[in-house]
């Protein structure tokens, strides 16, 4: 730190009683201030020399003490420099800045200044140190008053600890804080700044610093801010000011210091304004009185008293504030204990009589009532030539503000951790676990024993050395940017203490001391289901083109169901090429089936829902695979009664039988089946998915004894076209058809399998407490009728074969190849036309707006709603607004004309 920033000048002189030539004439009339003087300078808590030519001559007793010295003899004699190290902290050669010091205090007659001493021990130490000149005998003599400033930086050490826990005390300073960017222009301005200027922190944000205040040009203040910015901290000495136009000429000094970002780069200067202007009158008012105290002006930051046996003989200005008076008379005259806190007076009674030097803590009570803690140093002295006690009084709120504060950010901090939902650990620099909250260990199972480095964390965490190399490499790049880029999300999988392993996200967090704090968040969970619905939207977009194809297919199907049966029916039974149309229209029903899979497996399969008993479907199902595979021993254990489901039972009998030729392939040299049913109830069944739907269900389990599969292939085993086995028939839908199929009936399907322990599938349905419906007579063969039907579909192959059927059962046909032309035809001709069949999905006017077209221009149409879908999605909405029925492409002669029949009012 140079020159102009330590030494701050004195207005007047200061000397002490006796020091000045009048004074040395030894008159009786300055014997008592003599006294009091030398009385003073032996107890004086700060060290003070006399100095001829830097040559000490004498010293007070807490000289000796700074110094390290047992005695006077130790110091007297010795050279002033002798006591300086070889240079200063700014850089200064000590002995040529002091030499300078000693010509500008000859000059100026009063200095004051920092500086780095060195004592007796070889330690270096900063004090405050205050020059003054005096005259004795014509000779120039100099006292050094030094004041240990070590206490001093430790209080500003934990200030600023205090403040990275509760920056809002930053706000409530009784003093300036102000932040320039590089360019001079402010970027922060407290409450203290606002009160001592009158401009609002808005007023000054971003404005040119200079522009505002002229003074910081005319005090070199400029200077020690771009001081700063060089990484330096810069201390101005006390300067004058006029802070706003209406307000009184100020005195205050400036301690700049750099300003950094998180990354430890220099954008600009903090800058701590204090106000010292009641100190510079203090010092007038102690230099403008020999009758004042000399040292009063070294404790102005603190409450001075003056007391014999407890009544107040002066104090400073200072204490006069500290207990709420206006001035230092309003205190003279009282006694201390008026001042102390109740449950404090008796013991500052006790150590008033008693006498005894030393430091004690008290609270103190202000006028207005209000207390606070305060620090007493007592010391004897000789006042007006009788004894009596100096107390200097410190007052403590800030301090004990600051370790509150301090305490319950740490006590904030760690209830937050140890009631964190995640688990969290701090590693230091050295790589080992300083904490473990209770949820790592709940999470992991390892305690800090278990894990007492981060190198035994990885160990443990990830045995596999190829995958442990990977995540180390890996943390240690996230570890090197972290500071850069922000916190990255790091997801490992982990092995915990019991072997289960789980999919952990990291959340590292570099903190200001060097450490890490880690957070760890259980994906496990989440990660699966994020695994489900990928399953579901792959299986969603290969659905909607597996019901696109089945709607194309049934549509092929119909003409070749259509012809096929009218040859049947115009050839008879007798015709010998009559069994041969019999296998085509078999082949047709095998396609058929195939296109219900498609169906199922693209909207769920849900065709007829109604009442079904499993246990049923379960026993035919399985006898007719039984007769395929007679090397498979095939066992049932069924409970009775077993609660009914609502579903389709052509879907579920499909979704078993692919589970069955699922288990033959697993089994090819035989082995067995079990099968097994039983009612379910909330919580009664661990293996029933936490996601379902609450209610009961019925559960349906198929176990075979064939190789079984690994981890890999379960989690693909519903997955379209996946297989692991040469394929020579089959599509490739048949469990991924289950699966969409049991999805559509609101259920789940679940698979556990380990290689050489065979396969459990489990489904689930919700259970149904409706009852099945009793039988329907069948349907005749064939029944023909001779009303008028309205054909609409956009398929030209569908309406010239299914004219053709209409007309063989003795009906009247009218065509219509899209929706516009049906209903510009029922519009004219709605009197003649007895029912329309209308094809659901036609380019432009789809069924459902045909149908609602119909409606409008005749609310009792009557509607046959036919479609290569199933009975679901679309088709279910324009049924249940008032179509007649439905009827599923590709239809046979029969179907139709039971159809036919039942809407028209014919059928018994």
């Amino acid at each position: 730190m140079n020159k102009e920033n330590r030494i701050m000048e004195k207005e007047k002189v200061t000397v002490f009683p006796g020091q000045v030539g009048e004074a040395s004439r030894g008159s009786q009339k300055n014997a008592e201030p003599e006294d009091q003087f030398l009385y003073l300078f032996e107890n004086f808590p700060d060290a003070i020399l006399l100095a001829d030519q830097w040559e000490i001559i004498d010293c007070n007793p807490a000289a000796v003490r700074m110094l390290a010295g047992s005695s006077k003899d130790d110091i007297i004699g010795r050279n002033v420099e002798q006591f300086f190290p070889p240079t200063q902290p700014d850089g200064r050669s000590s002995v040529e800045a002091s030499r300078n010091l000693w010509k500008l205090t000859l000059k100026k007659k009063s200095v004051q200044m920092e500086w780095m001493h060195r004592d007796l021990a070889g330690r270096d130490f900063p004090v405050s140190v205050s020059m003054v000149m005096v005259s004795r005998d014509g000779k120039a003599l100099c006292y050094l008053i030094w004041r240990d400033l070590r206490e001093r930086e430790e209080r500003e050490n934990i200030l600023r600890s205090a403040a990275e826990f509760n920056s809002t005390i930053i706000e409530g300073l009784a003093e300036g804080i102000v932040i320039y960017d590089r360019n001079l222009c402010y970027l922060a301005w407290n409450p203290f700044m606002e009160r001592l200027t009158g401009l609002t922190s808005d007023q000054v944000v971003g404005v040119h610093a200079p522009s505002l205040f002229p003074h910081i040009y005319a005090n070199g203040l400029d200077v020690l801010i771009k001081q700063a910015l060089t990484g330096e901290t810069a201390t101005s000495p006390d300067f004058s000011c006029i802070p706003s136009p209406k307000a009184a000429e100020r005195w205050l000094s400036a301690l700049y210091a750099p300003y950094r970002n998180a990354s430890g780069e220099i954008i600009g200067v903090v800058g701590l304004l204090r106000d010292v202007t009641e100190r510079r009158w203090t010092e007038q008012a102690l230099r403008d009185s020999e009758e004042k105290i000399r040292s009063l002006s070294e404790l102005a930051v603190e409450g001075i008293v003056i007391h014999r046996e407890g009544v107040i003989l002066e104090a400073n200005a200072t204490l006069a504030r500290l207990l709420g008076y206006e001035s230092p008379e309003a205190v003279a005259g009282r006694n201390v204990l008026s001042f102390v806190a109740p449950p404090f007076v008796e013991m500052a009674s006790r150590k008033i009589r008693v006498g005894k030097n030393g430091i004690y803590h008290v609270d103190i009570q202000r006028n207005d009532g209000s207390i606070f803690p305060a620090e007493f140093n007592v010391r004897e002295m000789l006042y007006r030539g009788k004894a009596a006690r100096v107390v200097a009084i410190r007052d403590l709120s800030e301090h004990q503000r600051n370790a509150e504060a301090l305490l319950r950010e740490k006590e904030r901090f760690r209830s937050f951790i140890e009631e964190s939902p995640f688990g969290v650990t701090v590693i230091g620099s050295d790589g080992r676990y300083q904490y473990i909250n209770p949820k790592f260990t709940e999470l992991f199972g390892y305690s800090l024993e278990d894990v007492p480095t981060g190198r035994e964390w990885f160990r443990k965490a990830h045995p596999d050395p190829d995958y442990r190399h990977r995540i180390i490499a890996q943390w240690k790049n996230y570890v090197l940017n972290l500071r850069h880029e922000g916190t990255p999300l790091l997801t490992f999988e982990v092995t915990c203490k019991d072997g289960s392993e789980k999919s952990i996200q990291y959340r590292p967090i570099a903190m200001a001391t060097g450490e890490f704090l880690i957070m760890y968040e259980d994906f496990t969970e989440r990660k699966r289901l994020e695994e489900q619905l990928r399953q579901s939207e792959k299986l969603e977009a290969i659905g909607t083109l597996a019901g696109g194809i089945a709607h194309d297919f049934n549509n092929l199907l119909m003409g070749i169901q259509g012809y096929t049966s009218i040859l049947q029916h115009s050839l008879g039974t007798g015709h010998r090429d009559y069994e041969k149309l019999n296998s085509i229209q078999k082949l047709i029903q095998s396609g058929s089936d195939l296109t219900q899979q498609l169906l199922g497996f693209a909207r769920g399969g849900k065709y007829e829902i109604k009442p079904t008993d499993l246990n049923d479907i379960l026993i035919k199902s399985s006898n007719m695979f039984g007769r395929t595979r007679r090397d498979i021993v095939i066992s049932c254990d069924l409970e009775e009664p077993l609660w009914l489901v609502e579903a389709d039972r052509s879907q579920i009998e499909q979704v078993l039988l692919n589970l069955y030729v699922n288990a033959g392939q697993a089994m090819p040299g035989g082995g067995r089946l079990n099968l097994a049913t039983k009612n379910v109830v909330p919580d009664d069944d661990p293996f029933l998915p936490a996601s379902r739907e609450p209610g009961n269900y019925v559960c349906v389990t198929v176990t075979d004894t064939g190789v079984g599969m690994d981890e890999k292939t379960r989690q693909r085993i519903f997955e379209p076209f996946f297989t692991t086995r040469e394929m020579k028939r089959g599509t490739g839908l048949g469990l991924a058809s289950a699966y969409g199929i049991i999805q559509g009936h609101g259920g789940s399907i679940e698979v556990d399998s380990e290689i050489g322990r065979g396969t459990t599938f489990r489904i689930y349905l919700p259970a149904s407490d409706k009852e099945i419906p009793g039988t329907v007579r069948p349907v005749a063969d064939v029944a023909k009728g001779h009303e008028t039907i309205l054909l609409v579909d956009d398929e030209e192959i569908n309406i010239e074969v299914v004219s053709e059927i209409l007309e063989m059962l003795g009906y009247s046909v009218f065509t219509a190849q899209s929706g516009q032309d049906a209903v510009h035809f029922y519009q004219s001709k709605k009197d003649t036309v007895d029912l329309v069949l209308l094809d659901m999905i036609m380019p432009g006017m789809g069924g459902g707006d045909t149908f609602d077209a119909l409606k409008e221009i005749d609310p009792g149409v009557k509607v046959i709603l036919s479609s290569g879908y199933s009975l679901h999605g679309e088709a279910s909405r324009i049924m249940e607004r008032g179509c007649s029925a439905f009827i599923q492409k590709p239809f046979r002669i029969e179907e139709l004309s039971g159809k036919l029949e039942e809407v028209l009012g014919r059928k018994q």
